[in-house]
């Protein structure tokens, strides 16, 4: 009688799992990455993220979108559905009698296209697997992303092989770097559960400190951000012309006092702001092209600094014509001088990451419009002298009016931009800080006088946390960029910034 013998595959175990750590090696991370933070914005943003693949692949395109609308929100622990909501997924070949009968009316070329003409709107997710990276008879998936680029529309996908025309197309592509079927889908599979869980842990971390404000440290000083940052002021840090000038290390020159600065402190955000080139404020409308030039310039050099440099730009056409361009090349900005909610607004429209409200310059413009008087005084006259005179009659209803900007720019944001914070600057007392809190701003950002005056009455962990308590009644929104106290304040930065020039 004969005995069968098992068979040894050892060798072929060995040999599969050996590739399959050589291929992991050889894998972009820099594509994950990017992949990653499509995904997260698309989440913030509410957009939609519709998938699809062919074969083997329109099984991972359809367990992933069921991770987005599931396993992100929740897990099986959770007995309900009270915590952080899941994407907005769709997978297109779930849905085989919408798929067939596009196959069989249009043919297969046009089967995902068909069905995203219906679907896709701008700045949706389209994400797409395909072994091949959708070449040779991938003609559906090529289709797709030939629409979804006409939407506008992002495009992310996991390939395998050369990447193939996804590699191309895509704005993130996962490129499994080898000729092989069985290791590209397994992976397809790992990276997809490599992204799905940190993506969790980003809505879980976003759940936690959406309701927080963050406070920056207002400051050039080393010594000043320390003090800052061991008191809870340790979310960013916020610079100006001004700031570099009188606290700033400006001994080797402006860009490497900024250099030096992100290099010191590169775990958080540091705004380092663009000057006007020698341009004054009132000629900035009538030189647009100008002053677009002149801050990409500029902005270009400030961001090759470090990673964590966010680039200040003025709130003026040419400024925000720059932002746009930045944003494309995904430098992150902060649109400063900002005073009323049209500006601001006007800004995160262009695709800023952060707008900057000044409260107490808008304070002064309320109270130089309450007492009577035109806000063009600002130009001709001395300003200073009528706002003074009437501070105090004027001053609670000058920052009912302030505070109804601040919640209404941030509501605004949060509906309609959620990719742009607010920050509120010009402070002056600690008072300023509670007032405002009852906006709730995204962040405040802090000057050290003021930090060390509130640590003697509070704790910035607890103000943290305080909740909203104003709503917006009778906002002023504006209707231009241009705002008197606006170009005073780039003026007096220009001054501060040629002075440093001629150092």
């Amino acid at each position: 009688m004969m005995v069968n013998k098992k068979m040894e595959h050892k060798d072929y175990i060995h040999k599969y799992l050996r590739e399959t750590n050589e291929i992991l090696d050889r894998i972009d991370i820099t594509e994950i990455n990017d992949f990653i933070n499509i995904l997260f914005d698309a989440w913030r943003a509410g957009k939609k993220v519709i998938t699809f693949g062919n074969g083997g692949s329109s099984a991972t395109a359809s367990h992933f979108a069921g991770d987005l609308l599931k396993t992100v929100a929740n897990d099986s622990s959770m007995k309900d559905i009270s915590s952080n909501k899941g994407f907005k997924a769709i997978c297109l070949n779930d849905n085989s009698a919408a798929l067939t009968a596009w196959v069989n009316d249009s043919g297969w070329d046009k089967a995902y296209s068909g069905l995203l003409h219906t679907l896709l709107d701008e700045d949706d997710v389209v994400m797409l697997f395909s072994v091949h990276g959708a070449s040779g008879w991938s003609g559906n998936m090529v289709e797709a992303m030939k629409l979804a680029k006409e939407r506008g529309a992002k495009i992310i996908g996991m390939a395998g092989f050369d990447g193939g025309k996804m590699k191309e197309m895509c704005d993130a592509c996962v490129v499994i770097p080898k000729d092989s079927t069985p290791h590209v889908e397994g992976l397809h599979g790992v990276m997809q559960h490599l992204v799905v869980f940190r993506v969790k842990e980003m809505i879980e971390e976003y759940g936690k400190n959406s309701g927080k404000m963050k406070l920056f440290a207002d400051t050039a000083s080393y010594n000043d951000i320390d003090l800052c940052f061991d008191n809870n002021v340790d979310d960013g840090i916020t610079t100006n012309p001004k700031i570099m000038e009188s606290t700033g290390d400006l001994s080797l020159g402006f860009e490497a006092a900024c250099q030096a600065l992100l290099e010191k402190y590169p775990n958080v955000p540091v705004s380092v702001e663009t000057d006007l080139g020698g341009l004054k404020a009132k000629d900035l409308e009538r030189q647009k092209d100008k002053v677009k030039e002149v801050m990409m310039d500029q902005a270009l050099k400030l961001a090759s600094l470090g990673k964590n440099a966010i680039i200040k730009i003025p709130v003026c056409t040419g400024g925000l014509m720059a932002v746009e361009e930045l944003t494309k090349r995904g430098i992150k900005t902060n649109v400063t001088a900002c005073m009323s909610p049209f500006q601001a607004l006007g800004a995160a429209k262009a695709g800023a990451t952060y707008v900057s409200y000044f409260a107490n310059r808008a304070l002064d413009s309320h109270i130089i419009d309450l007492a009577g008087e035109p806000l063009d005084i600002i130009r001709t006259g001395n300003w200073k002298a009528v706002a003074n005179a009437n501070r105090e009659k004027y001053f609670n209803d000058a920052w009912a009016r302030v505070l109804s900007q601040i919640t209404y720019i941030a509501k605004e944001l949060e509906e309609n931009y959620p990719n742009t914070e607010l920050i509120i600057g010009s402070i002056r007392s600690v008072e300023d800080m509670y007032r405002l809190a009852k906006a709730k701003p995204h962040i405040i950002t802090i000057p050290t006088k003021i930090v060390k005056g509130f640590i003697e009455q509070g704790n910035f962990a607890e103000f943290k946390a305080l909740p909203r308590t104003f709503e917006a009644v009778e906002t002023i929104k504006g209707n231009s960029i241009i705002h008197p106290l606006t170009d005073y304040t780039l003026d007096e930065f220009e001054e501060a910034a040629i002075a440093y020039r001629n150092q």
